[in-house]
């Protein structure tokens, strides 16, 4: 929908299923299971996992960070970063390492350097 410039129609979508709070992730993996060429066309659904707090969010960011897609790993960091994990800074470098130094890791990465650096 976003490729033909319908971005209200795409953000419309993500807020209904973003209303489904802690019952959303099980779709969320469904849909990273299936159609596995499109994966890169659905890092709004990573994005949008910033702001939901319920079991298993994390691990299932954790696992993108492996993902062969350079974009999914890209939003996985990001999204980790949001979201202060700063335990996971050292495997948030090396999946940036792996990918090529992509902005949105590497933002995560100085912001939760920044986080650990303060706490000193």
């Amino acid at each position: 929908i976003t490729m033909f410039s319908y971005h209200y129609v795409s953000e419309a979508c993500l807020k209904h299923i973003e209303a489904l709070g802690n019952e959303v992730l099980p779709y969320i993996r469904d849909a990273f299971d299936r159609d596995r060429d499109f994966d890169e066309l659905k890092v709004g659904f990573i994005n949008m996992l910033s702001n939901l707090d319920a079991p298993g969010v994390d691990d299932f960011l954790q696992e993108l960070l492996d993902h062969e897609k350079p974009a999914v790993v890209d939003y996985a960091g990001l999204v980790l970063g949001k979201r202060n994990r700063t335990d996971l800074l050292p495997a948030l470098e090396e999946a940036n390492a792996r990918i090529g130094n992509k902005p949105r890791i590497s933002w995560a990465i100085n912001h939760l350097k920044k986080i650990k650096e303060d706490k000193k």
